[in-house]
């Protein structure tokens, strides 16, 4: 047998070992696990490959990565302070709009828990609008998030004011990131479509929106994708 296909056949084993949901009742989703295996387990996707978004020399490149019906990567995260409110500090780079908006109002980064994609990224059935986990897998900490915005072509690595400060990453008063180990991106492909959020329709105006339609989304995922089984 092709060492190669030894190598591959070994991998895909370990993945079906270990993503046999149960259909015990009591068992209990972990974000911050599902996390660890994706990017562990996950299929790198073709030409979404970009620079880690931080000041460290030498950090390695970020693949973005498919995984069970969900995309995902790990990267550091820079401060996004654009859209409608005012920023708690100065960013001469900020604008005043997002790429996800209504007709009338863009998302506020002081309130919307929001991450950002490369302008350039061409992943099948990813838009702004649809909803995700962000997760720090080092602290056991994960909150829902919405992609908002579009961001540097060859850069990956940001999320709002609002996505730092519930994760405490940082205190969101000063332009400083987190570029520390164990933070991963997860995003739902189509998941905007139940809300109709997306670029000049409608979007979430508070935090608890993000919270209440991204858990819905997760169990609708959990229970209509993947039983357990």
């Amino acid at each position: 047998m092709d060492f190669e296909f030894q190598k591959l056949k070994k991998k895909n084993d370990q993945k079906e070992k270990n993503f046999q949901f149960r259909k015990d009742p009591d068992f209990k989703f972990d974000p911050v696990m599902f996390a660890k295996d994706l990017i562990k387990y996950g299929d790198d996707i073709p030409g979404e490959c970009y620079n880690n978004n931080g000041s460290k020399s030498g950090s390695p490149m970020v693949y973005i990565k498919s995984f069970k019906g969900v995309i995902g990567w790990e990267s550091f995260v820079q401060l996004d302070t654009d859209g409608s409110g005012e920023p708690p500090f100065k960013d001469p780079d900020r604008q005043n709009t997002t790429n996800l908006h209504s007709k009338s109002q863009h998302l506020d980064a002081n309130k919307i828990p929001y991450i950002v994609l490369p302008s350039s990224n061409k992943i099948q059935d990813v838009l702004v609008g649809d909803l995700g986990i962000l997760v720090d897998t080092e602290k056991g900490k994960y909150i829902f998030v919405i992609y908002g915005d579009k961001g540097p072509k060859t850069k990956i690595g940001e999320a709002s004011v609002a996505a730092h400060r519930e994760l405490g990453l940082t205190d969101g008063k000063k332009n400083r990131g987190y570029e520390e180990e164990g933070l991963v991106y997860i995003v739902f492909p189509k998941s905007r479509l139940r809300y109709d959020y997306g670029e000049g329709k409608k979007i979430p105006t508070t935090f608890e929106e993000v919270q209440k339609n991204g858990k819905e989304i997760l169990d609708r995922y959990l229970c209509e994708e993947y039983q357990f089984k």
